[in-house]
């Protein structure tokens, strides 16, 4: 049965909901929700690899139902799925393929699903699996089919197809304003858009200074001042802003705190009255 998934997503973000990883636990996966699919993925993976294009579609079979499996299953709960994150944490178990081969096979099966599309796509002799890989990177049906035909007709290679590819990217549309920022409308809200808002910036903190991809403290001398701090003031100061807009909100909720907890205070003092003056009459 083809991979269709509960939200249809372009393949240079698919499938993952969202790159980022928290740390919280409620974001995490159990075992329950991981060891079917280490269990079917794992005996497919410790067979010899022989690089067929047969291999990377049924692995990415398996993938695609068990990513489906999960996050419907989270759905049904109202919790998030990180796809990127499922990834990651499948290929630390299996230990036997990286979690960038098992997100190309599941693209892979995605666009070539079991039918025409995939018997078309194997009976050609140019196609490789690589090729494959790349075409189903690809989000635009179109332009996939077109440079498909393009490898068979001209007899392209991978890095030829790569370059391809490369002309038909869009090129990156420049920084503006942003969004702007929507004062949340209840404490409770707000209270969680800082605490995920923290996360953030702790792990981008955590990630640019010390983390094996950027590592900037060992760089930092050789770095000019007005590289480390005009950016960073400007995300401060964009933070700043935003906590800024909850004051409103905090102090909204706390005069109504206020409020609830002197009607009790006064309830209280009353019905104290009134208990004084009962034992009163019962002494009399």
């Amino acid at each position: 049965m083809p991979a269709t998934l509960t939200k249809r997503r372009p393949a240079d973000t698919m499938p993952a909901v969202n790159d980022y990883m928290p740390d919280h636990r409620c974001f995490d996966f159990d075992e329950d929700e991981l060891d079917p699919a280490i269990n079917d993925l794992r005996p497919l993976c410790l067979k010899q690899r022989t690089d067929t294009l047969q291999w990377y579609h049924a692995l990415g079979k398996l993938v695609a139902k068990h990513y489906k499996r999960v996050e419907e299953d989270r759905e049904k709960r109202n919790e998030t799925m990180y796809g990127q994150h499922f990834f990651n944490k499948l290929a630390e178990a299996i230990e036997l393929v990286s979690a960038a081969m098992l997100r190309a096979c599941f693209n892979l099966y995605y666009f070539y699903p079991d039918g025409p599309a995939f018997r078309e796509l194997a009976k050609q002799k140019a196609i490789s699996p690589s090729h494959a890989l790349r075409l189903a990177s690809i989000n635009d049906g179109p332009k996939r089919r077109e440079l498909q035909e393009k490898v068979v007709e001209e007899n392209l290679n991978v890095r030829d197809l790569d370059r391809e590819i490369k002309k038909t990217q869009l090129k990156p549309r420049k920084k503006g304003a942003g969004r702007p920022f929507k004062v949340p409308s209840s404490l409770t809200k707000a209270l969680t858009h800082l605490s995920t808002q923290a996360t953030v910036y702790r792990n981008a903190h955590e990630k640019i200074w010390f983390g094996e991809e950027y590592n900037i403290s060992q760089v930092v001398p050789e770095l000019a001042s007005s590289q480390l701090s005009k950016e960073l003031r400007k995300q401060l100061a964009d933070a700043l802003e935003g906590c800024e807009s909850l004051v409103s909100v905090a102090e909204k909720e706390a005069n109504e705190l206020r409020e609830a907890l002197a009607l009790v205070d006064k309830r209280m003092a009353a019905q104290a009255e009134c208990d004084r003056k009962a034992a009163e009459e019962g002494d009399e």
